[in-house]
């Protein structure tokens, strides 16, 4: 209760960290994880700590720094792309396996090669449009024919 009073009185949090004052006591307090944040909490800390992913992304938080604390599965339905999640530096497999479409893959940038290692297979590469251009390794989408 007191920590509440001080949050409303305006004590910053890192004025009350320096009172050995926890991570889960300031945001049982109303300290945002922004605030918390501001103060040096990581992502991970701040997820220990019970502070929601929903929490953790109003925070200003990026996928890369989510990574340790959150699945590539959890970070999707927070409405992260593929994009977003591939630069974070989760691997083509952790993407497929968190629900991502072929479609998703393919329009974040990867290439046939990842694809294929995500475990989709080249039936549906075919069917998608997909082939390698093997000087780049870039994908090429095959127009469709009408």
């Amino acid at each position: 209760m007191e920590l509440k009073r001080a949050h409303e009185a305006g004590v910053s949090a890192e004025e009350l960290i320096c009172q050995s004052c926890s991570c889960s006591s300031l945001l049982s307090a109303g300290y945002t994880a922004g605030e918390l944040k501001a103060v040096g909490y990581s992502a991970a800390d701040l997820r220990k700590c019970g502070a929601s992913l929903e929490d953790l992304k109003k925070a200003g938080f990026t996928a890369a720094e989510l990574k340790a604390a959150v699945t590539a599965d959890e970070l999707k339905k927070a409405g992260f792309t593929a994009a977003e999640l591939g630069s974070a530096g989760f691997n083509p497999k952790e993407l497929r396996d968190a629900g991502f479409a072929l479609a998703d893959l393919k329009n974040a940038g990867l290439t046939e090669k990842d694809l294929k290692e995500a475990g989709f297979p080249e039936d549906q590469l075919s069917a998608a449009g997909i082939m390698a251009n093997p000087k780049e390794n870039r994908l090429l989408i095959v127009a469709q024919k009408h």
